[in-house]
């Protein structure tokens, strides 16, 4: 039964009848020798290496300490990363260790382990300094300058520390102090349960359809299974976390996109994925959340937005380059079957921060694919293997809820790759940037995206964010109309003209005059032809139509670059493998280099390219191409 038809009283039918029968959890993580088999797996030889080296250090020396001065800077200065990084470290050495105990003989690592439990347990709160408060309606404001301090909540990493420790206190047993373990489930009522059960009041994340419903709501609900045992009771606390789980679901339109990208795609559905598995032992079967025909288009979203070595298309605040984790991919190609696994090899990375992540990764991974010694490829290369000769294999997705178009091709050993995004400027962790576009090339984003800014209070605030070149749509590959950039808000959207795909070329076209708050702009319009042959020729014609009803200040068309730009002749640059034409008799060039700070706190050189309109008019068409063969 999937989460559309599913009523409370069924729930709690099922609950109570898989109690009478009998149940497990993650079975296959209650395997030593699975623990061990996931160790000698070739696929995780460097990681393993990484992990023994990692276990070794951090059972040599002391655990962290998490000052006030420093859980108090996002208060006064907005920085967030310097008490984060000590929490996902410490976060780290807890899957670090907790694989090494679960792996290796009993003895060496049990204090370890035991420690870093403990030390969480005493952490102050497990709401990030970011979130705290997060419940009011005027956050951050009226937060960091009260005299006491808000009342506990469950933000993302509280319903995932939740998670962690009450799986692992299960995995464990008896093997752990009974002290720790009655101390894990104190600490779990007293952060989690109490804060979310016991309190009608909504938290903020339960109204929203991003990621925040899915991660906290599965945090909290995989903890209330493995602690609580009264089925009827656990019912009830269910219910809630199942509407919650509706609402993630709804962030997703009818072809199975999130306007997240798929870095949240796989943060969100991920933990939806890990809450569905532990509900559907839980039940013995009989409820299974992965059901249902949106599901599926959920399911495969990633296999639109998979690049090459790992990179995506990466709109909004996303990576350009993300850390999949492989088991989650292997586990829903188990289930679904056409699904593409990223070509990447597993590290100590920041899937490590979560213990859920580290977990499925390994038990998952080794389970559903233990005979692959290497990654599969992603779905357009299993396409081209398939296909025979040098024909080119084309793929094209179109999500006409939220307006994106990918299209990629592959000739030979050549994969490029096209897309562009409509929407509106009030979507999850939105930028400005409707009628924006990407090219890439064979690991490359040439006409490129600079990404997720640096996350900071002043970031998620509207009057400094969109000052970003990150989120603001001056960095972004949209014209500046009349000295103005495009607005924020749900009501700056724009709208699909038409979309349409051949063999030979995707046509996509959008009215972007909406997303500009602009006086005296009638109409803009943008048109994407994507043109491609047989003979490997590839060209991108991107046509701007605009008309104004007085003479218009200025236009000015931005393209966001990854490459530096060299001018061979007037009105050609060459970008990388790619090769850029505009009139250069209508249209004055200037390249704006700029170091663009990402979510990683380090800088990356991109440059926009502005082709400003010489002599600007009522009506005025541009046509800039984008060319190159393969």
């Amino acid at each position: 039964m999937g989460i559309d038809q599913l009523t409370l009283r069924e729930l709690k039918t099922a609950l109570e009848e898989a109690e009478r029968e009998g149940f497990t959890l993650f079975p296959e993580s209650l395997s030593a020798d699975n623990w061990k088999k996931s160790a000698e797996n070739p696929l995780f030889a460097s990681l393993w290496r990484e992990v023994r080296e990692k276990g070794s250090d951090y059972a040599s020396r002391p655990i962290e300490v998490l000052p006030f001065s420093e859980f108090i800077l996002f208060g006064s200065t907005g920085d967030r990363q310097i008490f984060e990084a000590k929490i996902f470290e410490r976060r780290k050495r807890l899957s670090v260790l907790a694989l090494l105990r679960l792996t290796d003989a009993p003895g060496e690592w049990d204090a370890p382990l035991a420690d870093c439990l403990w030390a969480m347990c005493e952490e102050s709160t497990w709401v990030f300094p970011a979130h705290v408060g997060l419940y009011r309606n005027a956050y951050p404001e009226d937060i960091w300058d009260r005299e006491t301090a808000p009342r506990e909540s469950v933000d993302l990493f509280a319903a995932i520390t939740g998670f962690a420790l009450a799986e692992l206190s299960a995995m464990l047993g008896d093997s752990l102090h009974p002290w720790i373990r009655e101390r894990i489930r104190k600490e779990l009522d007293a952060r989690i349960f109490g804060p979310f059960f016991r309190d009608p009041a909504p938290q903020n994340w339960e109204m929203k359809t991003n990621n925040w419903p899915a991660v906290c709501a599965a945090g909290i609900g995989a903890a209330a299974i493995y602690e609580e045992r009264d089925s009827e009771r656990l019912s009830g606390m269910l219910w809630r976390i199942i509407e919650a789980m509706r609402n993630h679901l709804a962030g997703f339109d009818e072809e199975g996109a999130t306007a997240e990208g798929v870095a949240y795609w796989q943060f969100g559905f991920g933990f939806y994925v890990y809450f569905s598995e532990l509900l559907k032992e839980r039940t013995g079967g009989r409820i299974d959340l992965l059901e249902g025909d949106k599901i599926g288009k959920i399911v495969r979203f990633p296999n639109a937005c998979l690049l090459s070595e790992s990179k995506v298309v990466n709109f909004s605040d996303s990576v350009e380059r993300v850390d999949f984790n492989l088991g989650l991919f292997a586990r829903l190609q188990a289930r679904f079957g056409d699904i593409a696994v990223p070509q990447q090899k597993p590290e100590v990375n920041q899937l490590f921060t979560y213990w859920a992540n580290t977990s499925r990764l390994m038990m998952w991974t080794l389970r559903e694919a233990a005979e692959k010694s290497e990654p599969a490829a992603s779905g357009i290369e299993r396409a081209a293997s398939t296909a025979g000769g040098s024909s080119p294999v084309h793929e094209d997705y179109y999500f006409k809820g939220h307006q994106w178009a990918i299209s990629k091709s592959r000739y030979g050993e050549a994969f490029i790759a096209f897309a562009a995004k409509g929407g509106n400027n009030g979507e999850p962790h939105n930028h400005n940037d409707l009628g924006h576009f990407l090219l890439h090339m064979n690991g490359d984003t040439v006409l490129a995206d600079p990404g997720a800014g640096f996350y900071t209070r002043q970031y998620f605030q509207p009057d400094f964010r969109y000052e970003t070149l990150t989120a603001g749509s001056h960095g972004h590959s949209v014209p500046i109309i009349g000295g103005r950039r495009q607005s924020a808000g749900k009501e700056y959207q724009a709208k699909v003209i038409h979309y349409s795909r051949s063999d030979d070329e995707v046509v996509f076209e959008l009215d972007l005059a909406g997303a500009y708050n602009c006086p005296g702009l009638k109409e803009l319009t943008r048109r994407f032809r994507w043109e491609r042959y047989e003979d490997g020729k590839l060209e991108l014609i991107v046509t701007d139509s605009a008309g104004f009803e007085g003479q218009p200040q200025s236009l000015v068309e931005v393209f966001i670059s990854a490459v530096e730009p060299v001018q061979t002749e007037a009105g050609t640059l060459k970008l990388g493998p790619v090769d850029m034409f505009y009139a250069a008799d209508a249209f004055e060039l200037e390249i704006d280099p700029q170091i663009v700070t990402g979510i990683s706190g380090e800088g990356r050189m991109f440059y926009r390219v502005l082709l400003s309109a010489s002599s600007p008019a009522l009506r005025m068409e541009s046509e800039v191409r984008f060319k190159w063969r393969v």
